[in-house]
């Protein structure tokens, strides 16, 4: 009898054990299972449970080594080489004259009054306004009458944070510090005055190919920095290939930029 008792007893310590092994594999599982619903749903492994705050580097665009103008590849409304032929081939005799007014600066107390009676009531031949372009810097302006400005229909574009001295500065700064003058002037446009900004002006005209892949790389639509001598005079045209001639300060860019302007 006490043998029959002792053996029930193993028997049921056996069970006991058993039960507490089952129900340890499945609380293992059932935290296997939810853990592997985290990674399916966090899609991150929940042991760590961190959110990830790193935010992907946008894909660059390609940018190569530019190669002489091909016209026959260069082709309006996308591509332009550059010269002083006129775009269509019009004669002189039936294109337009272009006049292009275009302010450096900001824009505030001491000059809104002047850019008012300069533009707000002229007339071309045709009736049409009167309009410039408002390369607008961050120092001294009021973002109000930014606002002002491109609400009369006035084009806003960026002409760096700080406008900043020496002019040497501007050719000897790296890709960061230029980045924060560009880019955040365009940003404080945008969200200060609703202006949205496709152009850019680099102070004391000196942009250099670094400003030429930020510009590119952030879809500007146009520089207006380079200059050109007074024996040439070009028309618009695209960094799809080389400038024909040497810009008047030496700077054209040297790599490809489709589609951006000049």
């Amino acid at each position: 009898m006490k043998t029959l008792k002792f053996i029930l007893g193993v028997l049921a310590g056996v069970l006991i054990a058993l039960l507490y092994a089952g129900m340890i594999v499945l609380f293992i599982q059932k935290g296997e299972l939810s853990n592997k619903l985290n990674e399916i749903i966090l899609g991150a492994d929940p042991a760590s449970q961190k959110v990830n705050t790193q935010v992907e580097n946008p894909t660059k665009k390609p940018y190569v080594n530019a190669t002489a103008c091909d016209p026959l590849k260069c082709i309006l409304p996308n591509c332009r080489c550059s010269g002083k032929d006129i775009p269509g081939s019009l004669p002189k005799s039936n294109t337009p004259q272009m006049i292009i007014f275009m302010m450096d600066g900001g824009i505030n107390a001491n000059n809104l009054q002047i850019y008012k009676d300069l533009f707000d009531n002229a007339k071309n031949p045709n009736n049409c306004p009167v309009v410039t372009t408002f390369y607008v810097s961050g120092d001294n302006t009021d973002y109000n009458m930014v606002k002002d400005r491109a609400q009369k229909g006035f084009e806003i574009a960026d002409l760096s944070v700080t406008r900043r001295n020496p002019n040497t500065w501007w050719t000897n700064a790296n890709r960061q510090q230029l980045e924060q003058e560009i880019l955040d002037q365009r940003t404080a446009l945008n969200i200060k005055s609703g202006a949205v900004t496709y152009g850019w002006r680099n102070p004391f005209l000196s942009p250099v190919e670094t400003t030429y892949q930020i510009l590119y790389e952030n879809d500007f639509l146009y520089d207006s920095s380079l200059g050109t001598g007074l024996s040439d005079r070009w028309w618009p045209f695209t960094l799809d290939y080389l400038p024909s001639v040497p810009c008047y300060l030496g700077n054209c860019p040297k790599n490809q930029c489709n589609n951006l302007c000049l």
